[in-house]
């Protein structure tokens, strides 16, 4: 064989054997890499993970606390409803609604000209029948109150919730 021949086939050799070599070293650098990186995003993780279940824990401790605060503004409102009972009744329409008027006393300003075109009003219907006593229209204002503070109650909770 000629030593031309030995020559290219020995460089060929030494070639395949640095192609060889330098893949091994890649291969080697990209594993190492992937290996650096996955350890990075696991600290990440972690960090983000404990980032998380903190806020977690501050979000459920304010629900909790307006949970309980609902609970309590709640359980006070129907002990102020149960202490002091409302009983409201119309007025009777025989009965005057202001009573009558007594004698100027003296150095009171008299009251000025009527003043003419004023519409009148009509006497209106109060519901309550002549010679009955008017019904309490207290239950109905309550339940009226009660409605409205439950939803006022849910809006506070969820003020008191969201950000």
């Amino acid at each position: 064989m000629p030593l031309a021949e030995i020559r290219l086939i020995a460089y060929s050799l030494l070639l395949a054997l640095a192609g060889a070599a330098l893949a091994l070293w890649h291969h080697d650098a990209i594993e190492k890499g992937i290996a650096d990186q996955k350890s990075a995003d696991a600290a990440a993780t972690a960090k983000l993970q404990s980032e998380t279940a903190a806020q977690t824990a501050a979000l459920q401790a304010q629900a909790t606390a307006a949970e309980h605060s609902y609970d309590q503004e709640l359980s006070d409102l129907r002990a102020y409803v149960a202490a002091h009972p409302v009983s409201l009744r119309p007025i009777d329409a025989g009965r005057p609604v202001v009573s009558a008027t007594s004698a100027p006393s003296p150095g009171a300003k008299s009251p000025g000209p009527s003043t003419a075109g004023v519409q009148q009003v009509s006497q209106g219907d109060s519901g309550v029948q002549p010679g009955q006593p008017a019904r309490s229209l207290g239950s109905l204002l309550d339940a009226l109150a009660a409605s409205a503070d439950a939803v006022s109650d849910t809006l506070r909770e969820a003020q008191k919730v969201l950000p």
